[in-house]
């Protein structure tokens, strides 16, 4: 007798099951992450730590070849979307007194990369999960992309593009990235500043206000 097929308020509900108890191990790894952070093309504990962590739960995670970084294939038959987070952090020092801050001197995850990486361990480690509990798996592959050196330019995008990790994911029209949103959204046709520094980049923004009428 085969199954009934899951609804879609059921798969929301086992979906958030799953990530509430993964969540305790979630926060433990993005710990450990935020504590050692390395910056752009050294990430090699990290790109290990993440896959050691998703061979823990039976995924076989394959590292680019000659450089740091690391994608993973979840569920089974052709691929139906890809996702994409990075690892590297920033030349900067961290000044906070956490438990797990930094114990890089002049390294830190300043820009929530290690909040990035996390979640697509989150990502992968609950669809590998849902997808050993349903009795027809996730119907298709998800490819998750743990991508080196965002914090500088040429960029590690290049590399993942170069290596050919995304032509699978191509035909999908789905691939994405993540962005952490820890701030409020300005209203439209705003511009929001702060005395304070607001962004860890290297450069100095500028802007010029012309008003209408006769130069």
């Amino acid at each position: 007798m085969s199954s009934s097929p899951v609804t879609t308020d059921e798969a929301l509900h086992g979906a958030a099951a799953v990530v509430e108890d993964l969540e305790p191990r979630l926060l433990a790894m993005r710990r450990e992450i935020h504590s050692h952070p390395e910056l752009s093309w050294q990430e090699v504990e990290t790109t290990n730590r993440i896959a050691a962590w998703l061979r823990e739960v039976g995924l076989e995670p394959q590292m680019l070849p000659e450089t740091t970084g690391l994608f993973v294939d979840v569920g089974d038959g052709p691929l139906v979307a890809g996702f994409r987070g990075d690892i590297d952090a920033l030349p900067v020092t961290e000044l906070t007194d956490l438990d797990y801050a930094s114990q890089h001197p002049d390294v830190a995850h300043a820009c929530g990369h290690d909040i990035h990486t996390t979640v697509m361990l989150g990502l992968a480690l609950s669809l590998q999960r849902l997808h050993d509990e349903r009795p027809h798996g996730l119907g298709g592959s998800v490819r998750i992309i743990f991508q080196p050196a965002e914090e500088t330019m040429p960029g590690g995008a290049l590399e993942v593009i170069r290596r050919g990790v995304l032509e699978p994911v191509r035909g999908s029209s789905r691939c994405t990235r993540t962005r952490a949103s820890t701030w409020r959204p300005s209203a439209p046709a705003s511009v929001r500043s702060r005395r304070r520094p607001t962004w860890c980049a290297s450069r100095s923004p500028a802007a010029a206000d012309t008003p209408p009428g006769h130069t």
